[in-house]
């Protein structure tokens, strides 16, 4: 290893020796070439130039490598192009001094003729070293005369740009150089162009009426003052300032675009940066864009559509008319939304909004969803365990694992039109739905809760629920319910358009107990295990359950208790019923106790297995107005009480035969007790 160091140390060594020998031979001969490289003195690099010229219209091109330019605008009638250059070591052979002028067919320029000027300003360009000095300028002076169409194209690889001098409009300005550029005269242009690594500097006089197109790789562009026109700016890092123009398109890795308090896009935004930040006032386009991997977004006001990509950028915005954010993390804040809003991210996006005028979208992961104001149109929420909160909405459309839905700030949720919920584990409070418009449409008024619980104070249109182990509380419905469940808690207050109940187990409260008011229209409850228990009935009553049933009828007059048309479900809880009339079917392996308001209807009861009391309270009515017949097949006891008095029999068969209601009581092994009046 040693060896082969010693050896490149060699080969450099003989190569730096080279070099100054060269140098060494050269430096007395200035001008002299040798291997392609030249050595200049002071005196043979000392170049002074001055050109005078006449331009009109012609479209002028500047060439030159670092030559530092002034651009001068002044009130004579011919240019004064004047070139220095004060040179002093090496260069490359065949390097020269001196300004050409030609056409755009590479003649010699006629400003009488040609329709281009292509300036090339040719100068000795440093090689390995030189003596730098201040006299190194080109002086570019145009004339008041130069028309307002014209147009000026510098082009340069590291030169500094200054343009100054009196007021004046051109059509275009075309600069693209590597440093950096001033331009503070009062200066009005159609077109702007700069592309440069450096930073731009434009003063508050400069006026662009069309199109401003810079590419700064690493320098800021500030504008001062307003612009008319529209704005595109490229750039790696820097920033841009500004305080209005038209459309504005701005591409970067980190910069960002910060506007002024009241600054104003006039047409459509388009940002894309991985990094930046920006701030706009406000955006008066119909379609504005920005993308964003990680900087925050801030727009005051937008009368358009802002549409956001972002992976973790956060987004605040004023007032939008719409707004449609796509992120994986980023947060979004929006006061208000006069049109729709449309929120999706992938992972856990925050979500927050005031009002919406018209429809919300949002789909996010683990992110909150929080509306602190109404949404005027439908609401629909997809998450996994966000919890969502607001206060009103049209028609509601929410998918959630485990995502709790309650009223913002404690407010009571209204929905305006149809709802439709699937909700795994969270729970549900809602004060109010109003439900589809539709006739029968129970569709568009679902919900789904497996263990979450549902809390709803009033429906007004059809709704379905369904569920495994939700607690459903429902305190008002003014159309028919229907709920599908398997373990649930269910308590219902008012329910004066009926309700229908499909449970293997989990108690079962409708009504309220000791409010008439709380009314109860058809019932039709099916349940394995659950206690059912229902209050003030006043439609068709169905209830099958091999639990407890307990009844307090107001006015229903068809009641029909473990059993359905010609299907009979015996159940094995006791039943209990109050105030009843008409029609009543009861069957059970419990003891069953009934009583009656009127006799009104046929009364059949029928119980086997653990039975062992069958009570009929039929006091309202007279036992020769009643046919009945009442049996207990193995051995109980059967009591007909007419006025206190006990009949004394096994079994009881009324004799009447013109009745027009019976009671008939059979029984396996319990015994029956028939209370009449008289």
């Amino acid at each position: 290893m040693k060896k082969i160091l010693l050896y490149v140390s060699i080969v450099l060594g003989v190569i730096v020796f080279f070099f100054l020998g060269i140098a060494v031979f050269m430096m007395p001969a200035p001008g002299t070439e040798l291997l392609g490289i030249k050595y200049i003195s002071a005196v043979v690099g000392k170049h002074e130039q001055i050109i005078r010229q006449s331009f009109y219209d012609q479209e002028i091109y500047l060439y030159t490598k670092d030559v530092p330019i002034n651009l001068t605008f002044v009130g004579k009638s011919t240019i004064g192009l004047e070139y220095v250059q004060h040179y002093q070591g090496f260069t490359r052979a065949g390097g020269t001094q001196g300004v050409d002028i030609l056409d755009e067919n590479g003649n010699a320029y006629n400003p009488n003729t040609s329709r281009q000027a292509h300036i090339y300003i040719n100068q000795y360009s440093k090689f390995i070293w030189s003596n730098k000095g201040t006299a190194f300028y080109l002086n570019f002076n145009l004339p008041a005369s130069y028309a307002t169409s014209g147009k000026i194209h510098i082009i340069s690889e590291t030169s500094p740009v200054n343009i100054s001098g009196r007021n004046f409009e051109i059509n275009t300005l075309n600069i693209k150089t590597n440093n950096n550029i001033k331009i503070e005269n009062n200066l009005k242009l159609q077109n702007l162009v700069i592309e440069t690594n450096k930073a731009v500097d434009l003063s508050d006089n400069v006026f662009v009426e069309s199109l401003i197109d810079v590419k700064i790789q690493y320098g800021d562009f500030v504008l001062s003052n307003p612009v008319n026109a529209d704005i595109k700016f490229v750039t790696k890092t820097g920033e841009l300032e500004f305080v209005s123009c038209n459309n504005l398109d701005m591409q970067s890795s980190s910069g960002s675009i910060v506007g002024s308090q009241d600054s104003i896009v006039y047409g459509n935004l388009n940002f894309t940066t991985s990094s930046g930040n920006i701030y706009v006032a406000n955006i008066y386009g119909d379609n504005s864009n920005i993308y964003s991997v990680s900087g925050g977004i801030n727009v005051d006001n937008c009368l358009g559509t802002l549409n956001i990509n972002s992976n973790r950028a956060t987004a605040t915005v004023g007032s939008v008319e719409s707004l449609n954010v796509t992120s994986t993390t980023g947060n979004v804040f929006v006061e208000e939304v006069t049109g729709n809003l449309s929120v999706e991210s992938s992972r856990n996006g925050y979500v927050s909004a005031g009002t919406v005028g018209g429809n919300a979208t949002i789909k996010t992961n683990t992110g909150k969803v929080v509306f602190s104001k109404a949404v005027a149109g439908d609401l629909s929420v997809t998450t996994n365990s966000g919890n969502i909160e607001f206060i009103s909405c049209n028609n509601l459309t929410i998918e959630t694992q485990s995502g709790n839905v309650s009223g913002y700030n404690g407010a009571k949720i209204v929905v305006f039109g149809g709802i439709n919920i699937s909700n795994i584990k969270g729970y549900m409070a809602l004060s109010k739905v109003y439900g589809s418009a539709k006739i029968n449409a129970t569709t568009d008024n679902y919900i789904y809760s497996k263990n979450g619980s549902i809390e709803i104070d009033e429906i007004s249109k059809n709704l379905s629920i369904s569920s495994y182990n939700a607690k459903i509380n429902i305190k008002s419905i003014t159309s028919p319910l229907k709920i599908e469940t398997s373990y649930s808690d269910i308590n219902i207050g008012s329910a004066p358009y009926g309700v229908t109940v499909s449970s293997a187990g989990g108690n079962i409260v409708v009504g309220e107990q000791g409010n008439t008011s709380s009314l109860v229209g058809n019932l039709d409850i099916t349940t394995d295990k659950g206690l059912v228990k229902a209050y003030n009935t006043v439609g068709t009553v169905f209830i099958a359950s091999n639990n407890e049933i307990v009844l307090e009828n107001k006015m229903s007059k068809f009641i029909c208790l473990n059993t359905k048309g010609d299907r009979v479900y015996l159940g094995k809880g006791k039943i209990t019923a109050n105030n009843l009339m008409g029609e009543v079917k009861v069957c059970s392996e419990k003891d069953v106790d009934l009583a009656f308001a009127e006799i009104s209807g046929n009364v059949i009861i029928y119980t086997k297995g653990s039975s062992s009391s069958v009570n009929i309270d039929a006091n309202c009515a007279s036992a020769n107005k009643v046919d009945y017949k009442i049996q207990s097949e193995n051995g109980g006891n059967c009591k007909v009480f007419i006025g206190g008095n006990l009949q004394h029999s096994s079994s009881y068969l009324s004799k009447e035969t013109n009745c027009q209601y019976k009671i008939t009581a059979v029984t396996t092994y319990a015994s029956i007790d028939l209370k009449f009046a008289s």
